[in-house]
């Protein structure tokens, strides 16, 4: 879609979402990271009583073009929250985050959803207010954060389920790359593979590595990062689900990776390196499984969400 045919002589209003990479290693539903792959979300503000419409290229071209779309829903739900008018707008999705591999394509359309919220209601939420509402649809913070605030989030709840967070830097050094089958994994597919409780070892190997992981980050030792991201709280159940990953993640730290992790709920895996390198023989683990797939390098990154006006960026909170 040519963008300047689709907008024609409206101000050109573009968000801009990443990325997520979530359940970082030991830090399942608490941390992720936001990485160099976006949405694009085009809006053109209708007139009153004109209907709103949405079209879709990309990954959902197709299938996600009504307004059932986790977009316009999310948009609609929060200005009805505020009690505010639904404006009309017409939408044009530019999709480059694959859906169910994850990567956080639910959550950047949950946060595209909210700013386009924010925006036509010229600017009626906080970021505290965003914050709690992205991670009420998602249902936990470790997605959604990194995709509103950039970098790499740390998210919890509190007694009074209020999500408290704080975010770090990417390390300078760290490059990311994510290895993404062909076949998709359903996130709710991937929760049923885990156990209902786990034993007081596997909870206090987790809590000691989360600890040592979310410490390296803050005061940036990459060296003590090959030792921080072992997992034993989903990544052991979700893998048999993988065809091809459990190679692929062994080819990956044999070629000099410092970490290769499910990403989100799978079925992509993210391989952490302290130097750019060629992982493309981690591509071979697919073939053997009759499964394609491809092989990009997705930049660590410290910001999230975007808005621009006619090429121009907008803030999007005070």
């Amino acid at each position: 879609m040519n963008m300047n045919e689709w907008f024609g002589n409206a101000p050109r209003l573009v968000i801009k979402t990443p990325a997520t990479s979530a359940n970082m290693g030991p830090g399942f539903d608490c941390l992720g990271m936001a990485v160099d792959l976006h949405n694009e979300l085009w809006v053109k503000r209708l007139a009153d009583g004109e209907s709103s419409s949405i079209t879709v290229e990309g990954y959902g071209a197709g299938n996600s073009e009504t307004l059932d779309n986790l977009i316009y829903r999310t948009y609609v739900d929060a200005m009805h929250q505020i009690g505010r008018e639904v404006v009309p707008v017409a939408l044009h999705c530019v999709n480059r985050v694959p859906f169910a591999r994850g990567l956080g394509s639910s959550s950047a359309a949950a946060v595209s959803g909210l700013v386009l919220a924010q925006l036509m209601s010229e600017g009626a939420f906080s970021k505290d207010d965003l914050m709690q509402m992205a991670t009420a649809i998602d249902g936990h913070p470790d997605n959604v954060l990194p995709a509103l605030l950039g970098g790499i989030v740390i998210g919890c709840m509190t007694e009074d389920n209020h999500v408290v967070a704080r975010k770090m830097q990417p390390l300078q050094g760290l490059y990311a790359y994510a290895l993404i089958p062909d076949y998709p994994l359903p996130t709710s597919k991937a929760r049923a593979a885990m156990p209902d409780g786990y034993s007081r070892a596997d909870v206090v190997h987790n809590l000691g590595h989360l600890g040592f992981l979310v410490a390296s980050l803050a005061t940036g030792n990459m060296d003590d990062l090959a030792d921080a991201f072992s997992d034993r709280i989903h990544e052991p159940y979700r893998l048999p689900l993988m065809p091809g990953i459990q190679e692929a993640k062994e080819i990956a730290l044999k070629n000099g990776a410092m970490a290769a992790l499910v990403s989100g709920a799978g079925s992509t895996m993210l391989i952490l390196s302290a130097e750019k390198k060629d992982f493309s023989e981690t591509l071979v683990a697919l073939e053997k499984v009759n499964a394609g797939g491809q092989l990009i390098e997705v930049p660590p990154i410290a910001t999230g969400v975007q808005c621009y006006k006619n090429e121009m960026e907008l803030e999007i909170w005070p």
